[in-house]
């Protein structure tokens, strides 16, 4: 349970329906104690019982920060009641028809309570609702029939219970007509049983983030033949089982699975929506896309693999399946290089996001076949210098938007192509602006920090060594590498072997100087025994 203050300030939401209702002439004759009334707009604060004596006029209702249950036909006076809202307060009981003969009431919000139970029949009597607001109460279940009279609701926000929520089957009976179900954050654990979701025979969005999933059964979502949104993100799916879209879903457009560890595509599951167009896999712990991974939703317009760290390498095959993308994210991942016709299919992409990755090298042709890009950022990255004419393939218009910044750009000779080429081309349009104008040098010293603007162009040159075409840089420093260490090698190599020999040499004369030293002394000794062996024959 959260703590709550006895007194807590007026929120933002309802001065604005405070004031916005000021221009109405007041028709109430008098205002409760505690309340604000303005036109046909009500908001009461610290009430410790509900008042009865409000016009029956009052179209919006509002209630904060108070302690007192709600019993039977509550509201059944006001007639004209439009919307109710009870929030941030001490309400632990609402008695089953509580709500009822409120005929026009259309929007009730029930918000930071402290209730943990509602009953089968509390909204009974409200065929007219049309939007249910049950957000960060003590409700940990679900009872079938609890909607049964929801007949015109048709958007519903269950979210933020404290305790893991209870779903069974038939909790959601009587909501026919429901458009938009979220239900983020109840700690649901696992999605078992496909009867949970039957009776939503229109739901078209179905939001059930940050739940602490581990597993969705087979052909959990059978019964949402309308559904166009899913939101599966800020779980603990590792993977999707092939036949959870069961027996399929063609009008689902949307698929959200951020931040789930799936650290593969789930290509056998994709199969079974082929009228998806968005598709987001950020922060999914990819790090390799088969080739065949899209095959199956070949209508696909939008994709985000952004945050997938593992991710060194375009999946070019992959995408180039995908005719009729337009927006490709691929920011924050350990992309190093742009290679040669990485998007040739991609004609239909008008927005590449490319940023805060390892990339240092883009081939000339990288872009070919991006006919009708409109942003490209490729901002933040680790690029030094950039080929001339890489974006020739590229339609530039006075919408064209390339964004370079942030890049440790080398204002030398391996950047004097792409200097001339652009000027060549964009100096009398703004494309110039948005393509160059504001980049800074980080080398050589004598540029550092000046815009490429303020260099002439045959300022942009290398001392004599550091000449080498721009596509052979990483070839050549490869190479470089690659001798160095032959060298220290062999250095190495020899001079460990004439530590050795010399090593051997200095313990040879070792041994032979100690077997010398042992001779003499042992002919010290037997000199004086000979001597007394000759003294013992002559006697």
């Amino acid at each position: 349970m959260k703590a709550r203050t006895e007194d807590k300030p007026v929120s933002v939401v309802y001065l604005f329906l405070f004031v916005c209702h000021l221009v109405q002439p007041s028709t109430s004759t008098v205002c409760q104690s505690h309340c604000s009334c303005s036109g046909h707009v009500t908001l009461c604060v610290n009430y410790t019982s509900l008042p009865t004596s409000f016009s029956h006029s009052t179209q919006s209702l509002h209630f904060q920060a108070s302690k007192f249950s709600i019993p039977q036909h509550a509201f059944q006076n006001y007639t004209s009641m439009e919307h109710l809202t009870i929030s941030n307060g001490y309400i632990s009981f609402v008695d089953d028809r509580a709500f009822a003969d409120t005929p026009v009431l259309d929007y009730l919000q029930l918000e930071n309570n402290i209730f943990k139970v509602i009953s089968a029949g509390v909204f009974d009597g409200l065929s007219r609702l049309t939007k249910l607001k049950l957000y960060n109460n003590n409700i940990n279940n679900i009872p079938a029939g609890m909607f049964r009279d929801l007949q015109g609701l048709q958007w519903m926000l269950f979210e933020h219970s404290p305790t893991s929520l209870q779903l069974q089957e038939n909790s959601f009976q009587g909501l026919q007509n429901l458009i938009v179900l979220s239900l983020g954050n109840n700690q649901l654990g696992v999605l078992n049983n496909p009867n949970i979701l039957q009776g939503l025979d229109r739901l078209e969005e179905l939001i059930i983030p940050n739940n602490q999933l581990t597993d969705i059964t087979d052909g959990m979502f059978s019964f949402l033949t309308k559904l166009k949104t899913l939101d599966l993100s800020y779980n603990s799916l590792k993977s999707l089982n092939s036949e959870i879209f069961s027996p399929g879903l063609p009008g689902l457009e949307t698929l959200k699975l951020r931040y789930n560890p799936l650290n593969d595509v789930p290509e056998t599951a994709l199969n079974r929506l082929p009228g998806l167009k968005v598709l987001d896999l950020q922060a999914t712990r990819i790090h390799l896309i088969e080739p065949s991974a899209f095959t199956g939703i070949p209508h696909l317009r939008y994709i985000n693999l952004n945050d997938n760290s593992d991710m060194d390498i375009i999946p070019t095959v992959a995408l180039n399946t995908l005719k009729h993308l337009t927006q490709l994210q691929l920011s924050n991942n350990r992309i190093t290089a742009l290679p040669a016709l990485a998007f040739q299919n991609l004609s239909s992409l008008t927005h590449l996001y490319i940023s805060h990755t390892q990339l240092r090298s883009v081939d000339k042709d990288a872009l070919r076949g991006l006919d009708n890009i409109q942003v490209l950022e490729l901002s933040f990255n680790r690029l030094r210098s950039m080929p001339g004419g890489v974006f020739s393939p590229i339609t530039i218009t006075e919408e064209t938007y390339i964004n370079l910044h942030s890049n440790p750009w080398s204002c030398d000779c391996q950047l004097k192509d792409f200097i001339v080429w652009n000027r060549k081309h964009f100096n009398s349009s703004s494309m110039l602006q948005t393509a160059t104008q504001g980049l800074l040098c980080q080398s050589p010293y004598k540029f550092k920090g000046m815009s490429f603007d303020d260099i002439p162009v045959e300022n942009f040159t290398c001392a004599s060594t550091d000449f080498a075409p721009a596509g052979t840089l990483s070839a050549t420093s490869h190479s470089m590498k690659v001798a160095i260490y032959i060298c220290v090698s062999i250095v190495v190599t020899v001079v460990l072997t004439v530590v050795a020999l010399v090593s051997i040499c200095l313990y040879r004369r070792l041994r032979k100087k100690v077997s010398q030293h042992q001779q003499a002394r042992y002919n010290r000794l037997r000199l004086p025994m000979r001597l007394w062996d000759d003294v013992e024959l002559q006697t």
